[in-house]
Order: C-alpha cells, then structure tokens, then sequence
C-alpha cells in the first residue's frame, strides 16, 4: 500500500506531503515531508514530544502536566484521507493520528477523542453527524 501511495503521488508530480494534526486550541499545524522520507513517515510515524499538544494559538504553552517535553509519541499519516492539493500541486495532505511506542492510540490524540466519544455514542443506539463549514472563495476573475 505504501509503495502504491508513493506511485500515485510520483505520477501527479507530489514532492511534499503535508501531515495534519490539531492541537489542544483546535488549530490545525502541518509537518510537511518529502516524498523521499514518506515511506518511513508511514512506516514508523513523525516522532514527536508530547509537549507539542500543549501550543497555545496566539502564544505560550498551556500548564498540562502530561503534555511536556519528555517523552514521544508518533504522528502517523492516515492514507485514506491523502489528497492532492488543488491549490499547491506539488504538494499533497493527509491527516494524521498520534501513536504510542506499539501503535496504541495516544489519549492526547485528537482523533482517538473522536473515535471514543463515537464509540461511546454507538454504544448507547447513537451516530455522531458531523460537517465541516468552510468559506469557498472564488478566485477573481
């Protein structure tokens, strides 16, 4: 699969993929990654230190004692999600989920939030709908 991703990207000119991840203030940050050192992104994830959870949006750090600069955890790309970018062709994004050492999904993760919190729902007979506004704007003609 991974050799496939790297195949498709390689014939639509992709040098970079971005890696997407949200942080505690809900502000999407990128770690961009060469078509080069993708297939060890995939393989092993970014490593990362738990503290990088903790960035405030306009400045700082929040005080969260499991969020500090000891430790890490790995950002691994979700394939599923890689598109090609419309407006920066040469560039590619994806999400990304945190890992523990092992593969368990890090209780900081964002995503693994939203899978438990779904989870929680489906057990109790319930399906989370969620949607994503967003402000098209047209390029002036």
């Amino acid at each position: 699969m991974v050799k496939d991703l790297i195949s498709w990207l390689t014939a639509r000119d992709v040098n970079f993929v971005r890696v997407g991840r949200v942080d505690s203030g809900g502000v999407l940050r990128v770690e961009a990654q060469t078509i080069r050192h993708l297939a060890s992104a995939l393989e092993n994830g970014l490593p990362m230190v738990p503290a990088v959870q903790a960035a405030l949006p306009l400045n700082g750090v929040a005080d969260i004692p499991e969020l500090s600069a000891v430790g890490q955890v790995w950002l691994v790309p979700d394939l599923e999600t890689a598109r090609v970018l419309p407006w920066e062709p040469n560039h590619a994004s994806c999400l990304g989920s945190f890992v523990e050492t092992g593969g368990t999904p890090w209780t900081h993760c964002p995503r693994a939030a939203l899978d438990r919190a779904v989870a929680a729902l489906a057990a109790r007979g319930l399906v989370m709908q969620a949607a994503f506004a967003a402000r098209i704007h047209a390029p002036a003609p």
